[in-house]
């Protein structure tokens, strides 16, 4: 959700004006709000339940009023907005949910309306304006908390595009599974290079068996992958080769002995071992 961009700055000035005319008196009710706002969310068990301590409350206030004194006397310009974006931030860091935001909103709405009742304030620009800010500030803070969860989400997978083990000293073992896309290929070859670099691995696995598919270009990305581990004096193993991903590797014009394929994990795990004259051991065979 990007912010609203329904209204021309010369709107967005008049609506300040116009904001601004009734701040002395929205702020004198401001902490009779706050308190009906706090008195209503905590009789909620589910908003009580994030904020039950007494100390964590009475910061709270003073942030939302803080907030509000803002909304009635601040220019709505770019530090303005920047401000807001900072509090869709910290909501998505604490793991706020996002519908304790809106929830929030759209009481102080209710409780601002009942103001403008019971001091009989009817200027139809006064109630455009404050509905319309509202909306902006609604649109900035939800873009900016979804901007930040997508970011530790992306984050998080790229973390995980690449599951790499070290299963001996020398031996690296990488298992792909999933959808194999560009982004994520150009992560798995960072990684897988670098690792190979650092710990002077001598062996390395590829197992592709939970791949989805394999498309032209990601299986050119993986050869390419192979073939620059070999490069840095690394003996590459590729275990898990479908079918399907076989033709897929032929219509690379690629021949399949310059591969090292094994038809199971097991199989390339033995020839790493025993290229590296190690052996695999059945620990049932042992106690017999």
């Amino acid at each position: 959700m990007q912010p609203l961009k329904v209204l021309s700055q010369e709107q967005i000035l008049a609506d300040d004006m116009i904001l601004h005319s009734y701040a002395d008196l929205m702020l004198g009710q401001l902490p009779q709000i706050i308190d009906e706002f706090y008195d209503r969310m905590l009789s909620q068990s589910e908003f009580k339940h994030f904020f039950s301590s007494e100390q964590q409350i009475k910061h709270l206030k003073a942030l939302h009023e803080s907030y509000w004194t803002d909304f009635w006397t601040l220019d709505f310009d770019e530090a303005y907005q920047e401000r807001r974006k900072n509090i869709g931030l910290v909501h998505a860091r604490i793991g706020l949910p996002l519908k304790f935001y809106f929830e929030g909103m759209v009481l102080f709405g209710h409780l601002f309306r009942e103001v403008f009742r019971t001091l009989k304030l009817e200027d139809f620009d006064l109630l455009e304006a404050f509905h319309m800010r509202i909306e902006q500030e609604i649109a900035i803070i939800v873009d900016s908390y979804n901007q930040r969860k997508e970011a530790v989400l992306e984050e998080e997978n790229l973390r995980l595009a690449a599951p790499l083990s070290q299963i001996w000293d020398d031996i690296l073992f990488l298992p792909l599974v999933g959808i194999l896309h560009k982004k994520r290929l150009k992560e798995v070859s960072r990684q897988a290079l670098h690792k190979v670099s650092e710990v002077s691995a001598k062996v390395f696995i590829l197992d592709i068996k939970g791949l989805h598919h394999l498309q032209l270009e990601e299986a050119k990305g993986l050869l390419q992958l192979l073939k620059a581990v070999q490069l840095m004096g690394c003996k590459a193993l590729v275990s898990g080769i479908s079918p399907i991903m076989a033709q897929t590797l032929l219509e690379l014009d690629i021949r399949l002995k310059e591969i090292d394929g094994q038809s199971s994990m097991k199989d390339a795990l033995n020839k790493a071992y025993a290229f590296r004259n190690l052996k695999l051991v059945n620990l049932q065979e042992l106690a017999i």
